[in-house]
């Protein structure tokens, strides 16, 4: 009698530590959703959908769609990364000790290389971003804009205010700026340096029409567009032109 109960015993105990092991090794984003409540519904079985819509070489631009419920690593190629929110989303150091920190649409965040992050959806929206890798590095620090008479430039024509341009960040190197433009506005940015070359990342983040160099483009919100081009204008059609410039410099060749 012993010996059977003490091999029934033992048999719980396998069943229990195996249920242990499956739940314990269940991939985390699968399961688990960044601020869900228990009483929540189960997460979306949709798969992350990542697309590669630029590369060249200072920037791979990707873009990535989490449905709510799943976690998406970025980082993954330990290159400085910016971060364009399409949606509301919450970005977070890849940790389980961080609290995730929720961003509006059309936020920008520059993310070290050496802090591999994580997106999701802090909406009842998926998580919809544009992640930029830059393929060059530079040790200056990065410096966020948070002086807003400093940071903020109202777009003039005449004695009339038609948009704003704001610098988010930069550290000499690289820096973005997020622009607003009202309905009919236009607005002509020159990007010419004589030491320097610049390189552009344009993000639409409303249908724009926008001219590089001459050449016209027309965006669509969620569209992306790289350019070395040095004088970029962009026309606001009937509702309002809202988008972001990541600007990368660096030195020109000696001749």
């Amino acid at each position: 009698m012993l010996g059977r109960k003490s091999a029934s015993t033992l048999g719980n105990m396998k069943i229990f530590c195996y249920a242990f092991l499956t739940l314990f090794l269940l991939p985390r984003n699968e399961f688990a959703q960044v601020g869900a409540k228990p009483d929540e519904a189960s997460p979306s079985s949709e798969p992350l959908r990542e697309r590669m819509l630029d590369e060249n070489e200072f920037f791979r631009v990707s873009r990535l769609d989490a449905p709510i419920g799943k976690v998406a690593l970025i980082g993954s190629h330990k290159r400085d990364l910016i971060v364009i929110a399409l949606s509301e989303i919450s970005l977070s150091a890849h940790s389980q000790s961080v609290t995730p920190v929720p961003l509006p649409e059309g936020a920008v965040r520059f993310v070290s290389g050496e802090t591999p992050s994580a997106v999701s959806s802090s909406s009842a929206a998926s998580a919809q971003v544009v992640v930029a890798d830059l393929k060059q590095h530079w040790d200056a620090e990065i410096r966020e804009c948070k002086e807003p008479k400093k940071c903020s430039h109202p777009i003039v024509t005449g004695p009339a205010e038609i948009g704003e341009t704001t610098l988010l960040f930069t550290n000499g190197f690289v820096m973005a700026y997020r622009h607003s433009l009202q309905s009919g506005g236009t607005l002509s940015s020159s990007y010419y340096s004589s030491a320097s070359r610049d390189h552009l990342l344009f993000i639409a983040l409303s249908d724009v029409h926008a001219s590089f160099d001459g050449e016209d483009e027309q965006l669509k919100a969620g569209q992306v567009y790289t350019s070395d081009a040095t004088q970029v204008e962009v026309s606001a059609g009937q509702t309002e032109a809202r988008w972001i410039v990541v600007r990368v410099n660096s030195p020109k060749h000696p001749n």
